[in-house]
Protein backbone atom coordinates (compact mmCIF):
# COMPACT_ATOMS: atom_id res chain seq x y z
CA UNK A 1 0.00 0.00 0.00
CA UNK A 2 1.23 3.52 -0.70
CA UNK A 3 -0.84 4.90 2.17
CA UNK A 4 1.09 4.99 5.47
CA UNK A 5 -0.49 2.94 8.23
CA UNK A 6 0.80 1.43 11.47
CA UNK A 7 -1.40 -1.63 10.91
CA UNK A 8 -1.53 -4.18 8.11
CA UNK A 9 -3.97 -3.19 5.33
CA UNK A 10 -5.89 -6.46 5.55
CA UNK A 11 -5.96 -9.66 7.66
CA UNK A 12 -3.16 -12.09 6.91
CA UNK A 13 -0.70 -9.38 5.89
CA UNK A 14 1.93 -7.84 8.12
CA UNK A 15 3.62 -4.49 8.32
CA UNK A 16 7.29 -4.13 7.47
CA UNK A 17 8.02 -3.57 11.17
CA UNK A 18 6.24 -6.84 12.06
CA UNK A 19 8.15 -8.61 9.29
CA UNK A 20 11.49 -7.25 10.56
CA UNK A 21 10.65 -8.19 14.15
CA UNK A 22 9.98 -11.78 13.03
CA UNK A 23 13.05 -11.87 10.78
CA UNK A 24 15.35 -10.52 13.49
CA UNK A 25 13.79 -12.26 16.50
CA UNK A 26 16.32 -12.55 19.33
CA UNK A 27 14.37 -15.08 21.38
CA UNK A 28 16.50 -18.15 21.78
CA UNK A 29 19.74 -16.27 21.24
CA UNK A 30 22.12 -16.27 24.19
CA UNK A 31 25.23 -14.60 22.80
CA UNK A 32 25.06 -10.90 23.75
CA UNK A 33 27.12 -9.86 20.71
CA UNK A 34 24.78 -11.75 18.39
CA UNK A 35 21.73 -10.20 20.04
CA UNK A 36 23.20 -6.71 19.64
CA UNK A 37 24.15 -7.35 16.00
CA UNK A 38 20.67 -8.71 15.22
CA UNK A 39 18.99 -5.70 16.83
CA UNK A 40 21.37 -3.38 14.95
CA UNK A 41 20.37 -5.01 11.62
CA UNK A 42 16.70 -4.56 12.56
CA UNK A 43 17.23 -0.90 13.48
CA UNK A 44 19.09 -0.19 10.24
CA UNK A 45 16.36 -1.83 8.14
CA UNK A 46 13.63 0.13 9.92
CA UNK A 47 15.55 3.43 9.79
CA UNK A 48 16.24 3.12 6.07
CA UNK A 49 12.79 1.81 5.11
CA UNK A 50 12.03 4.82 2.88
CA UNK A 51 15.54 5.16 1.39
CA UNK A 52 16.05 4.82 -2.36
CA UNK A 53 15.82 1.13 -3.31
CA UNK A 54 14.38 0.09 0.07
CA UNK A 55 10.94 -1.57 0.36
CA UNK A 56 9.26 1.64 1.50
CA UNK A 57 10.90 4.05 -0.93
CA UNK A 58 7.49 4.97 -2.38
CA UNK A 59 6.62 6.40 1.06
CA UNK A 60 9.69 8.69 1.08
CA UNK A 61 7.71 11.80 0.08
CA UNK A 62 5.23 11.12 2.92
CA UNK A 63 8.12 10.88 5.40
CA UNK A 64 9.55 14.16 4.11
CA UNK A 65 6.15 15.82 4.55
CA UNK A 66 5.90 14.57 8.15
CA UNK A 67 9.49 15.60 8.95
CA UNK A 68 8.83 19.07 7.53
CA UNK A 69 5.78 19.39 9.82
CA UNK A 70 8.11 19.02 12.83
CA UNK A 71 10.19 22.04 11.76
CA UNK A 72 9.63 25.22 13.70
CA UNK A 73 8.35 28.04 11.48
CA UNK A 74 11.18 30.22 10.18
CA UNK A 75 9.83 33.33 11.95
CA UNK A 76 9.90 31.44 15.27
CA UNK A 77 13.51 30.35 14.65
CA UNK A 78 14.54 33.93 13.81
CA UNK A 79 12.66 35.44 16.76
CA UNK A 80 14.06 32.93 19.25
CA UNK A 81 17.67 32.66 18.11
CA UNK A 82 20.00 29.68 17.80
CA UNK A 83 21.41 29.83 21.34
CA UNK A 84 17.99 29.88 22.98
CA UNK A 85 16.70 27.10 20.71
CA UNK A 86 19.69 24.95 21.70
CA UNK A 87 19.06 25.67 25.39
CA UNK A 88 15.44 24.57 24.93
CA UNK A 89 16.40 21.30 23.24
CA UNK A 90 15.31 22.65 19.85
CA UNK A 91 18.78 23.29 18.43
CA UNK A 92 18.05 21.99 14.94
CA UNK A 93 14.78 23.94 14.76
CA UNK A 94 12.83 20.70 15.08
CA UNK A 95 10.30 20.04 17.82
CA UNK A 96 10.69 16.93 19.93
CA UNK A 97 7.19 17.19 21.33
CA UNK A 98 4.25 17.52 18.99
CA UNK A 99 2.68 20.98 19.14
CA UNK A 100 -0.77 19.33 19.36
CA UNK A 101 0.37 17.53 22.53
CA UNK A 102 1.64 20.79 24.04
CA UNK A 103 -1.60 22.52 23.08
CA UNK A 104 -3.58 19.70 24.73
CA UNK A 105 -1.62 20.14 27.97
CA UNK A 106 -2.33 23.87 27.93
CA UNK A 107 -6.03 23.22 27.33
CA UNK A 108 -6.22 20.67 30.16
CA UNK A 109 -4.64 23.23 32.50
CA UNK A 110 -6.85 26.04 31.24
CA UNK A 111 -9.94 23.88 31.93
CA UNK A 112 -8.73 23.03 35.45
CA UNK A 113 -8.50 19.32 34.64
CA UNK A 114 -6.31 16.99 36.67
CA UNK A 115 -3.70 15.16 34.59
CA UNK A 116 -0.29 13.53 34.73
CA UNK A 117 2.44 13.33 32.11
CA UNK A 118 4.73 10.36 31.57
CA UNK A 119 7.53 10.39 29.00
CA UNK A 120 8.78 7.11 27.56
CA UNK A 121 11.82 7.44 25.35
CA UNK A 122 13.86 4.91 23.43
CA UNK A 123 17.24 6.53 23.83
CA UNK A 124 19.01 9.45 25.38
CA UNK A 125 16.61 12.18 24.28
CA UNK A 126 14.87 12.81 27.61
CA UNK A 127 17.09 15.81 28.56
CA UNK A 128 16.16 17.59 25.31
CA UNK A 129 12.50 16.67 25.72
CA UNK A 130 12.62 17.85 29.33
CA UNK A 131 14.10 21.19 28.28
CA UNK A 132 11.37 21.70 25.69
CA UNK A 133 8.62 20.52 28.05
CA UNK A 134 9.90 22.71 30.90
CA UNK A 135 9.94 25.69 28.54
CA UNK A 136 6.24 25.08 27.92
CA UNK A 137 5.62 24.76 31.66
CA UNK A 138 7.36 28.10 32.28
CA UNK A 139 5.57 29.90 29.43
CA UNK A 140 8.81 30.16 27.44
CA UNK A 141 8.25 27.68 24.60
CA UNK A 142 8.82 29.46 21.27
CA UNK A 143 5.51 28.17 19.89
CA UNK A 144 3.61 29.15 23.05
CA UNK A 145 5.50 32.18 24.40
CA UNK A 146 2.62 33.55 26.45
CA UNK A 147 2.52 33.07 30.22
CA UNK A 148 -1.30 32.94 30.16
CA UNK A 149 -1.05 29.22 30.97
CA UNK A 150 1.84 27.93 33.09
CA UNK A 151 2.55 24.53 34.53
CA UNK A 152 5.51 25.56 36.69
CA UNK A 153 3.66 26.07 39.97
CA UNK A 154 3.99 29.86 39.87
CA UNK A 155 0.18 30.11 39.86
CA UNK A 156 -0.19 28.09 43.08
CA UNK A 157 -1.03 24.88 41.19
CA UNK A 158 1.24 21.80 41.01
CA UNK A 159 4.64 22.22 39.40
CA UNK A 160 4.60 19.89 36.37
CA UNK A 161 8.20 20.51 35.29
CA UNK A 162 10.67 17.65 35.00
CA UNK A 163 13.31 17.95 37.70
CA UNK A 164 16.08 15.37 37.50
CA UNK A 165 17.34 16.34 40.95
CA UNK A 166 14.18 14.97 42.61
CA UNK A 167 14.49 11.22 42.84
CA UNK A 168 10.74 10.79 43.41
CA UNK A 169 9.92 12.87 40.31
CA UNK A 170 11.43 10.44 37.81
CA UNK A 171 10.96 6.77 37.20
CA UNK A 172 12.95 4.15 35.39
CA UNK A 173 11.62 1.12 33.62
CA UNK A 174 14.16 -1.60 33.00
CA UNK A 175 13.95 -4.35 30.41
CA UNK A 176 16.08 -7.44 30.55
CA UNK A 177 18.87 -7.74 27.98
CA UNK A 178 17.02 -10.42 26.02
CA UNK A 179 14.15 -8.12 25.03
Amino acid sequence: SSTPSPVAPEPGLQTFAEYMMALTDVKGLSDVAEIRATKARRRKALQTFTAEGAPGSALGPQLEKMAKALQLPQEVIERTGADELARLGLGAGVVGLLPSFLHALRELKRQGRSFSVCFRTFGHDLPNLAAEYNALCEGKHPLFPSRDVVLDGSDGQPDMRIDFSKINGCGTYVRDKQN
